[in-house]
């Protein structure tokens, strides 16, 4: 699901006819419709803004900026036309030009809980991660409701570790559409940082039944069930350090060389290093031979 809010509809049947398709993905309909009344009213505002929004639905952001400029020239207020930018710039992975145009909506319209959610997921995808979660915590304010910052809360608040922040909104959206695999994507990485293997195992195994063919969510089984092995837990320490960015070869590696340095230099008795040794080497080869035996 996109995080974004929809954009405003513009007055005028045959805008809302255009908008009307091209919102359903019948782009082909929308441009011989759009192509006919253009020839009766070229100055249209709603068909422009129509115009434009078709070419960056099919892929064309550059000739949709170009229209969306012209029209904010005309009309400089247009909510729809600035969110249409907002969106390009996105798009375009411009930050600047993004938070410049979400800045203006959030500013003009402070109450609007879509704006406050669409700068929350601006931030998300800068890894802003902490405004981010301000951000969409104050699109729940304005709207307890709203999914799209629901899941932004969520991810943020992930992102930085504050995985016990995130139950509620879990909660929250699992309710409300227990289906949702997005919802469930999002709770079997939370069950991942706080080291619920088990419970994670049980979820996954879930979603698979319901979608055997997804090669993704058996590749995330198999690394559950790993994980979830009693064995593993004499590995948790590599594994959280893992979960900070550094690789386990280079944890074992540099555990190696430190402690055959240390007992060479006689900084590390030998009862001490050859237990230390034998861990680091069954941590290497443990999960390997665990990942083929389990498939």
């Amino acid at each position: 699901m996109s995080p974004l809010p929809e954009t405003k509809e513009l007055t005028g049947e045959a805008a809302r006819k255009v908008l009307f398709l091209i919102e359903r993905k019948r782009f082909q309909e929308a441009g011989q419709l759009l192509g006919e009344v253009l020839r009766e009213t070229p100055d249209d505002l709603g068909l422009r803004y129509a115009g434009a929004l078709l070419e960056f639905e099919q892929g064309q952001p550059e000739r949709a900026e170009e229209e969306a400029q012209k029209l904010l020239l005309r009309y400089p207020k247009n909510e729809a036309v600035r969110y249409l930018l907002f969106r390009i710039a996105l798009e375009q992975d411009n930050e600047e030009k993004a938070l410049e145009q979400i800045n203006g909506l959030c500013g003009d319209y402070p109450g609007h809980a879509g704006y406050a959610a669409s700068r929350a997921a601006l931030f998300l995808l800068a890894e802003r991660f902490e405004e981010a979660g301000v951000e969409a915590g104050r699109a729940l304010q304005l709207d307890p409701e709203a999914k799209a910052a629901q899941e932004i809360h969520a991810h943020s608040s992930l992102a930085i570790a504050e995985t016990d922040g995130i139950d509620r909104q879990l909660a929250m959206r699992l309710q409300a559409d227990p289906e949702a695999m997005s919802i469930r994507y999002l709770l079997l990485a939370a069950l991942n940082a706080r080291g619920e293997y088990l419970e994670g195992l049980k979820v996954a195994q879930g979603m698979l039944r319901e979608n055997p063919q997804d090669k993704e969510l058996l590749a995330i089984v198999k690394e559950f069930r790993l994980l979830a092995q009693p064995m593993l837990w004499l590995f948790r320490p590599l594994h959280m350090l893992e979960q900070r960015g550094i690789s386990r070869s280079i944890i074992i590696g540099v555990g190696i060389v430190v402690v055959l340095k240390s007992a060479l230099h006689g900084y590390l008795p030998s009862f001490v290093a050859l237990p230390l040794l034998i861990y680091l080497a069954a941590a290497s080869l443990y999960p390997l031979v665990l990942r083929r035996w389990l498939g």
